[in-house]
């Protein structure tokens, strides 16, 4: 059997092409983006005789990997797959494995796994698939001998069918898989002895030096197969090489969509879907989005959450001129915070993104330390139309229907009425929601069940907390881990409570199933490790704030319309408020109007405080905070960069178009020459 190593040699020091094998799938992932060309470089020199290598990076699936070894595994010969993580210090292996027919009947392979790849077990996903793929040549039988970190790996071998033989005091385990009806001849040991597999010094060297190499994350998946089909989401291609940077392009388009079955609509869309595709990055990237406007009206993208430079944040007259129908616009910047942020227009955002301009970009932190490998990303929207899919008319209700803030008859996730789940009872699954509605709130009930929040708006929060029912507001995230309780043919709902923002929200109104968990007949996961994730964000000080009152209103009806106020004038009149770049500011936002508002800030990061200026924990990052009727929110924010005019408002687009926006001018800036067009 070869196993193929990387020593810790810096990669100036190290040909890849000595780590090569025949029919072997190299993957690397590197940190600095010198190295990641000169690999790629070497990589494109080798030479014919290794047949079938393939460059990869761990930024791809799991399953890339996955498909790339067993395409290559020819049961004639023994192919390769390694895996190396470019540190500093150098190369280390991450995942060395290999598959070889020992004849007589019986696939043996052997692997060690110190990472995962996209959170999920890389050794437990190898070891599945090449059981199938020895199964699918005639096989009888499946050995394999794995490093094995912790127990919880174990049982999922076990709930597989695995026959778990010796461990070693380094975590090397054997195990065996039957797979056909035994033969005449005398059954050979099923889970052959640890040692035989030491024969070999090499493959004892690399086990032990993934035990030993630090910083290692392994999360288990606990999900059956296909389990967020029901919530998939469309990504877009990813145009560039380089492993540090995402450029896709991104297009605004009428198109049919299917909500559920039998139910269509002629919805905005980008790329003509609903939601958008989900843009996925990894913390430091740079993202390059080229986007193109096929719609008749003008629009732009803003990047909701995202700490961009004022040049991209896609307000018209602000930071950009409009994208009119057949243009383009190319943004580009470094994603820094990691998160779930999502994108929509700023051009008539009420009117667009009801009509379903709306899509998710996912910033993960590969060392975020939450530990749950099933993970899925949830849109939480509405849309209305009529029997024939035509859109429900933006102005529908008037002036009232301004006020009360429009919702649409048909609630979303991911695009879907009542999407499914499937989950193994008590196992545990990260959701990533963000609330895209122009106006609906989402107060969240899982049947009562505890959903535990990790973080939300700007990425990890201090602390996880744990309720039995979560409040988004408009243009809010959560990050939540939950673990479905329940029995194989008891589905269980996920509901969005009525909940009272104001006038309209409940009144003729009822609960909404937003989506279905169904659950496997697997034996439910009874020990699963405590939430502890969280992190250290420092605190804003109140000392020596700046004070920044701001006052929200609705006065009463002039000429049979109705307009918000922030201070006394409607946002077409306002000015902008200032501020000195490096300035800590206390926003005092006091709301007298008989609806809740949720006040959202571009462009910078702020923490909720008490009436004493101390924080309201847990702490966290927020771009966003509802403001509920007839209160008072305060927050701190710095604005220590990126000086130019940001947009505040509320995300409730119907009001912020009715009059509740405005703009803060950060820096030795001008205000911008842009004029606000008042709602006719």
């Amino acid at each position: 059997m070869t196993i193929v190593t990387a020593p810790p040699l810096p990669v100036e020091e190290s040909d890849p092409r000595a780590y090569l094998r025949d029919g072997s799938v190299a993957v690397l992932r590197v940190s600095r983006p010198a190295d990641q060309n000169a690999l790629r470089r070497f990589f494109h020199e080798l030479s014919p005789g290794s047949r079938q290598s393939r460059f990869f990076s761990l930024a791809e699936p799991a399953e890339t990997l996955i498909d790339a070894f067993c395409d290559s595994s020819d049961p004639t010969r023994q192919a390769t797959v390694v895996a190396v993580r470019l540190e500093d210090e150098g190369l280390r292996p991450v995942a060395v494995g290999s598959y070889l027919d020992l004849g007589n009947g019986v696939a043996e392979a052997a692997f060690a796994v110190a990472d995962a790849v996209q959170g999920r077990g890389l050794g437990t996903i190898l070891l599945q698939r090449l059981a199938k793929l020895a199964a699918a040549n005639g096989f009888r039988r499946f050995n394999a001998i794995v490093l094995c970190e912790n127990t919880a790996m174990l049982d999922v071998f076990r709930a597989s069918g695995f026959q778990i033989g010796s461990k070693t005091q380094h975590g090397v385990v054997t195990v065996a898989l039957a797979l056909g009806p035994p033969d005449a001849r005398p059954a050979r040991n099923i889970a052959p002895p640890v040692g035989r597999y030491f024969e070999n010094p090499m493959l004892f060297a690399l086990l032990i030096v993934c035990v030993l190499v630090p910083g290692s994350t392994w999360a288990q998946s606990f999900a059956p197969p296909g389990w967020s089909d029901g919530l998939k989401l469309n990504e877009p291609a990813d145009l560039n090489p380089d492993p540090r940077i995402v450029e896709v392009n991104l297009t605004a388009r009428l198109a049919d969509v299917e909500i559920a079955p039998g139910k269509r609509v002629h919805a905005w869309t980008y790329n003509g879907g609903l939601p958008g595709p989900l843009i996925k990055t990894r913390v430091g990237d740079r993202l390059i989005v080229h986007f193109t406007n096929e719609l008749k009206d003008p629009t732009t993208v803003h990047w909701h959450g995202v700490r961009v430079p004022i040049e991209m944040d896609g307000v018209p007259g602000v930071s950009q001129e409009e994208v009119k129908q057949g243009d383009s616009f190319t943004y580009d910047f470094v994603v820094r915070d990691a998160g779930l942020y999502w994108y929509h227009p700023h051009v008539m955002s009420a009117a667009q993104v009801g009509f379903g301009l709306y899509g998710a970009l996912l910033v993960e932190d590969p060392d975020d330390g939450v530990g749950v490998a099933d993970q899925v990303t949830i849109v939480l929207s509405d849309i209305g139309f009529d029997a024939k899919g035509r859109l429900e008319p933006a102005e529908s209700g008037g002036s009232a229907g301004m006020v009360f803030g429009r919702e649409g008859a048909y609630v979303l996730a991911n695009g879907r009425t009542k999407p499914v789940l499937r989950a193994r009872p008590g196992a545990p699954q990260r959701w990533r929601i963000v609330n895209a509605s122009k106006s609906r709130y989402f107060y969240l009930d899982l049947e009562g069940q505890a959903m535990t929040v990790i973080g939300g708006d700007g990425g990890l929060q201090e602390r996880a907390v744990t309720t039995d029912i979560l409040l988004i507001t408009a243009g809010e995230r959560a990050d939540v881990i939950v673990s479905p309780k329940g029995k194989s043919g008891t589905p269980l709902m996920l509901r969005a409570m009525l909940y009272n923002r104001g006038y309209g929200s409940v009144e003729y109104r009822s609960v909404e199933e937003v989506l279905t968990i169904e659950f496997t007949k697997e034996a439910p996961v009874t020990k699963t490790a405590p939430v502890t994730v969280g992190r250290a964000i420092p605190r804003l000080s109140a000392a020596g704030a700046t004070p920044v009152n701001i006052e929200l209103t609705l006065p009463p009806m002039e000429h049979f319309k109705s307009e918000f106020r922030v201070n006394g004038v409607p946002f077409w009149k306002a000015k902008p408020y200032l501020a000195k770049l490096g300035e800590t500011q206390l926003w005092i936002v006091r709301n007298d109007t008989d609806w809740d508002h949720p006040f959202h800030l571009h462009g910078f990061f702020f923490q909720v405080v008490n009436e004493k200026g101390e924080p309201v924990g847990p702490l966290a990052w927020k771009d966003t905070v509802n403001v509920p009727m007839k209160t008072t929110a305060r927050f701190l924010v710095k604005f220590d960069e990126r000086p130019g005019e940001w947009m505040f408002h509320c995300h409730i687009l119907d009001h912020a178009d009715g009059g509740l926006m405005g703009t803060v001018l950060v820096g030795p800036v001008s205000p911008s020459t842009h004029v606000h067009t008042k709602k006719q």
